[in-house]
């Protein structure tokens, strides 16, 4: 029996993660010991609007080795009374006064326990099997250190914005240790997170990009899942989207401090070029080989039944 029987629906609400729930005889043929043990970190401030969905969407997953953590800001807003919903299924919360999100996301890091650790902000969702489908690519590929995938971007009123599938069409740029994820579809082991180190909490906009610039200097082998993974809420109040100067100075000092050697600095200049097909073509050529070794590339059947994995052999990806 899953979950949604006890948790129970909210009215007039219908859907992921409302009204559906992941199916938890996917996860048959492993017990649940053998199912690594994934922890998620939620760093929260007022985000009541959004809050209930993101845990719904943790917990729904029917993960049978799941640690989820929450760590809230002191929110004063119905925050705390959406989270004590939940608690009994909850692994840990507090909420505190702290020093911001990047103070958060460490906080929670340190308490967590499992193998496999990422950070969901409480304005995000995970899509329904996601965590499935990633446990599956860390069974199938024990020596990869982190699995990415496809995130949708929507507005509040629920209506797709984009699709973001970078890897697809940037992978080249991981072998030069340039990093291009979607931070919530982004999962890591714990030994790769203990080797980066902290966030740095003097970053408030770009923490991620600079935590996965250590992650690609750090890490021996990824793996890219052909899968949505996560779907990120879009509106006018959210950091990411505020006009402040300090974004754009922050991106700039993290590129700059983490782009020491020559042939990353010549090859982002190519990247903006008119010779791009060019360039991108002799360098597939050249570190084809190299990709072969280094990533890994994951697909799954349409019915959510079995995670496949193919060595990555080229910049474009048909099925």
């Amino acid at each position: 029996m899953g979950l949604l029987e006890k948790i129970g629906v909210v009215d007039n609400r219908e859907g992921w993660p409302w009204t559906e729930e992941t199916d938890h005889d996917v996860y048959q043929g492993y017990n649940k010991h053998e199912w690594p043990k994934i922890s998620i970190i939620t760093p929260s401030y007022n985000q009541g609007k959004f809050i209930e969905e993101t845990i719904r969407s943790v917990l729904l997953q029917n993960y049978p080795n799941l640690e989820y953590i929450i760590i809230d800001g002191g929110s004063t807003d119905d925050t705390v009374e959406i989270i004590q919903k939940y608690e009994r299924w909850i692994t840990y919360w507090i909420s505190e006064k702290d020093d911001g999100q990047s103070h958060a996301i460490n906080k929670g890091y340190r308490i967590a326990t499992g193998e496999i650790i990422n950070w969901l902000n409480s304005d995000d969702l995970l899509t329904q099997n996601s965590l499935f489908l990633i446990a599956s690519c860390f069974l199938v590929e024990p020596r990869i250190d982190w699995v990415t995938g496809f995130r949708v971007v929507r507005n509040v009123n629920k209506i797709g914005l984009k699709f973001e599938n970078h890897w697809e069409h940037r992978w080249v740029y991981y072998l030069f240790g340039i990093p291009d994820f979607p931070q919530e579809a982004t999962f890591l082991r714990k030994r790769l997170v203990a080797k980066i180190g902290e966030i740095d909490t003097s970053l408030e906009y770009v923490m991620d990009v600079d935590f996965y610039y250590r992650m690609l200097a750090e890490s021996n082998s990824g793996g890219f899942l052909r899968a949505v993974l996560t779907i990120m809420n879009e509106y006018n109040e959210q950091k990411t989207l505020r006009l402040d100067n300090r974004k754009d100075s922050e991106y700039s000092f993290v590129v700059k401090k983490h782009e020491k050697r020559f042939i990353t600095k010549l090859f982002s200049r190519i990247l903006y070029t008119r010779f791009y097909d060019i360039f991108i073509k002799l360098i597939e050529m050249l570190y084809t080989r190299k990709a072969k070794k280094r990533f890994h590339i994951f697909i799954f059947s349409s019915r959510t039944v079995k995670v496949e994995k193919k060595a990555f052999q080229s910049n474009t990806y048909n099925p």
